[in-house]
């Protein structure tokens, strides 16, 4: 609970409860309290009332009719025909008592409030004591209830005058709180089986009262919507084990065009089918199924992050003299209902829900003075024909962001969001957690499936040198892809992914070998394969490594040039040397084995021939450090590797990835013949390696000459060139390494700068998305910038200053749109775990 915030409970004269949300210091802290007594002569809201014949009858309260056609309940609130409409500011029921002024009919007592909520006056829902409960049929097809719900009235600020985009964070963060309370209070109430919290702004929407204020509903029912929705969901999960709305805004992240607001905790976008003439969805990065589920970070991120959301749209229409018009909207918190949608029941699994909170705002208006009017198709058919285009729509809003706005940040996983990702594929594909025949028992907590994760990777420094046997400097990524694996009695391999929904890859190990399998589970069966190589190599039996089953889920971007391949085969390589008992990822030396194996598998099995630094990056770089990879064959595999402090952020440094979200590729062809070249010259200079040139020139007096020297014995210009990166690029490893040692990292931002020029016009691996992410960098004030991984495509990576990571996105972002390339992703590289066992 916030403790800046103090709740006061009270009832009202005629028995509505109202309740204060106070976050006024002096509130707070108890040295003033607010008024609680009503004294208005109103009469219990409950008594009987004349009829016609002036004969008392029981008050039985708004009653609701079930529309045959549909399904629908309809609440008849006949007694709210005569509300109070638009009354002058000083009638206004919503507004504290006046001080001094006799009490007149105003709904809150004390002359002041920061945010208060009570029971409405004229509920369309209510609940009346000793009303019976339960359907009645008094005719065939005619079927009524009590409308027993409830019905409450928000007020966000005692001032008649504001609205809720000008309140300051810390009243919206109130206001968030009370939405949850309020949500819980009416969710334990009986009877109501859901809870909607909304907010009704402008004339042109309907709203009859001009003072700051939105609504709570707890209906008796599931409202058609939420219902057509959790169906969508219950589908969907049926063919992915994923829900619905997880998907759709990874869907919307991994696209961009749409995506107009981003926070730590919070992506606003517009939805891909969006109906209203202005549409956005709001909703939070963490799988939630309502508002008191909010942790107090995405609370206090959410009242930020609504702001400037409303900011905007009070901007998107302007007039003709360019003034902005405020837009009048509905914005409408979607939340789980009270009783389901919280967990799929027969789906085999308790931790996947059906719903998801989120947030939609959307406004009638589609041009100043003109309103989009539900006509014939829409109100006839329930056809909706839009107006606009989502698109047209996200590049308004994306046009009113202010300055180093947050968009296309790609969020780590909590290691517990990523197992449950994984379990809940794996339950989809699989069936339940519980061993089925040829399944072995799995994990500490019989049923459960364990999970395994293994990070990405990017590479400071050193690209294209790993399977030149030279020296590379990558650090491990807080982004992992996550693996839910249960073994098997046999050898069959059954796999499944969130990238692939509803799809099943399925061979058996015993017909794993070079050029027998293809798609992405070769990348896992292939670690397999290479771990069973190892056991027949030290004279162990190979079947200790047995078939299993498989799910994964991931938060690396794929074809970002990040190791989303890495990753995926040093989970699976952590998970079976956890699941065989082989030991080898409780040392150095072991990972180094499991690291060997990866790299098998992605070379003999998969067809990729990279080097070595990615796997060992996610299986030995450790959290704070870089890992100095020295890729020369033969040597001692713990030698091979050592740690580097790397701790940008007491320097007050950040390192921003920019995946430019062109798809990078490795099994293209490219990379092989750049590969093929370098291994070409060396056997034409009389080397094991090109790291053997570049440990031999970096010992000359003049170890630019004495490369050129060697260059002139190669046989044309693109050997020379590729040659001349690879020995420049190790020099640049050993002069950054020297840098960090020397406590000096913001001196390497000319070393990367070089880098990149190399890896452009040698290497010839860079790409136009590449480049301008790069050259914007710079001109923003990066320190250095380069490409990173293998190219073609993928990342690009820049030292910035922390207080400019938010600039140098924004340049760069703005740099994509001026060339028509797609919005580009974003995130901070921190040196993170490896691979690990995590639930």
């Amino acid at each position: 609970m916030n403790p800046h915030l103090r709740r006061t409970s009270t009832r009202l004269a005629d028995g509505r409860e109202l309740v204060y949300f106070d976050d006024s210091p002096e509130y707070v802290s108890g040295e003033r309290s607010r008024r609680l007594d009503d004294p208005r002569p109103l009469a219990d809201r409950f008594v009987p009332v004349p009829g016609p014949d002036g004969t008392p009858h029981p008050y039985v309260g708004p009653e609701m009719r079930r529309d045959p056609l549909t399904g629908d309940w309809v609440p008849l609130a006949a007694h709210r025909m005569n509300r109070t409409f638009l009354p002058a500011a000083d009638s206004c029921p919503l507004c504290p008592a006046r001080p001094g002024a006799a009490y007149s009919d105003g709904e809150v007592p004390d002359t002041d409030y920061d945010v208060v909520v009570f029971e409405n006056r004229f509920p369309s829902l209510q609940r009346v004591p000793g009303t019976p409960d339960g359907v009645v049929e008094d005719a065939p097809l005619q079927v009524h209830a009590p409308a027993a719900g409830r019905c409450e009235v928000v007020c966000f600020s005692s001032d008649h005058r504001t609205s809720f985009g000008a309140l300051s964070p810390q009243r919206v963060r109130t206001i968030i709180d009370a939405w949850a309370d309020r949500t819980a209070a009416l969710g334990a109430e009986p009877g109501v089986e859901q809870v909607f919290c909304f907010e009704n702004r402008g004339q042109e929407i309907g709203v009859t009262l001009h003072h700051p204020h939105g609504q709570i509903y707890g209906y008796p029912y599931v409202t058609p919507r939420t219902r057509a929705l959790l169906d969508e969901a219950r589908a969907h999960h049926d063919r992915t084990g994923r829900n619905l709305l997880r998907d759709v805004l990874d869907s919307e992240l991994a696209d961009g065009r749409r995506v107009v607001l981003e926070t730590e905790h919070w992506v606003a976008y517009v939805p891909f089918a969006a109906r209203w003439p202005v549409e956005v969805h709001l909703a939070p990065r963490r799988d939630v199924p309502d508002l008191p589920a909010l942790a107090d970070a995405e609370r206090d991120d959410l009242a930020t992050a609504y702001l400037e959301l409303l900011r905007r749209l009070d901007r998107f229409f302007e007039t003709a003299d360019g003034d902005p018009i405020p837009l009048p909207y509905i914005a409408a918190w979607h939340q789980a209902p009270a009783h389901e949608g919280r967990s799929v029941a027969d789906g085999g699994t308790d931790d996947v829900t059906l719903a998801r909170l989120h947030l939609q705002v959307f406004s009638v208006l589609r041009a100043p003075g003109k309103l989009k009017y539900l006509a014939g198709s829409e109100s006839g058919m329930g056809a909706w024909i839009s107006d606009t285009t989502p698109e047209r729509i996200a590049a308004r809003l994306q046009e009113l962001a202010p300055s180093g706005a947050a968009r296309g940040w790609v969020p780590s996983w909590s290691d517990d969001d990523g197992a449950a990702r994984a379990r809940a594929v794996f339950a989809a594909a699989f069936g339940k957690a519980d061993p089925g025949p040829g399944d072995e028992p799995s994990g500490d907590h019989p049923g459960e499936v364990d999970v395994w994760a293994a990070p990405g990777r990017v590479n400071l420094i050193g690209e294209h040198t790993d399977y030149n046997a030279g020296l590379c400097l990558p650090i491990a990524l807080p982004h992992r892809t996550y693996v839910a694996l249960r073994p098997r009695t046999d050898s069959v391999v059954r796999l499944a992914s969130a990238q692939a929904p509803g799809e099943t890859w399925t061979t058996t190990l015993d017909d794993v070998a070079p050029g027998t399998v293809a798609g992405w589970g070769s990348y896992v069966v292939g670690v397999a394969w290479a771990l069973r190589g190892h056991l027949v190599a030290q004279g162990a039996d190979p079947a200790a490594i047995t078939g299993f089953d498989a799910a994964v889920d991931s938060s690396v971007p794929f074809g970002a040039g990040l190791s989303s391949s890495a990753a995926l085969e040093c989970s699976v390589a952590v998970a079976l040397d956890d699941v065989a008992g082989l030991g080898l990822a409780a040392t150095d030396g072991g990972r180094a084995t499991l690291a060997a194996a990866s790299i098998r598998a992605e070379n003999e099995i998969a067809g990729a021939p990279t080097g070595g630094m990615d796997q060992s990056a996610s299986l030995r770089a450790q959290a704070g450090q870089a890992l100095l990879l020295d890729c020369r064959p033969g040597l001692d595999p713990v030698e091979s590797a050592e740690q580097v402090p790397f701790d940008l952020d007491a320097v007050g440094l950040a390192l921003l990835v920019v995946d430019t979200r062109a798809e990078h590729q490795l099994v293209d062809g490219q990379y092989a013949a750049r590969r093929a070249t370098c291994e070409d010259a060396a056997r034409t200079l009389g080397l094991d390696s090109l790291r053997e040139l570049a440990d031999d020139v970096a010992t000359r007096d003049d170890p630019a000459g004495a490369l050129d020297v060697a260059l002139e014995k190669l046989p044309d210009d693109v050997a020379r060139r590729r040659v001349r990166h690879v020995v420049t690029e190790i020099g640049r490893v050993r002069d950054l390494v020297a840098l960090l040692r020397d406590g000096r990292p913001d001196a390497v931002g000319p070393l990367m700068n070089a880098s990149h020029a190399s890896l452009r016009d040698d290497y010839e691996v860079s790409s136009v998305e590449l480049d301008v992410a790069v050259d914007a960098a710079r001109v923003a004030g990066a320190l250095g910038a380069r490409m990173t991984g293998g190219g073609f495509g993928g990342s690009a990576i820049a030292l910035v200053r922390t207080d400019q990571v938010e600039a140098v996105a924004d340049a760069v972002r703005t740099a994509f749109e001026r060339e028509g390339l797609g919005a580009p992703g974003f995130l901070l590289a921190t040196p993170s775990a490896p691979a690990e066992r995590v639930a």
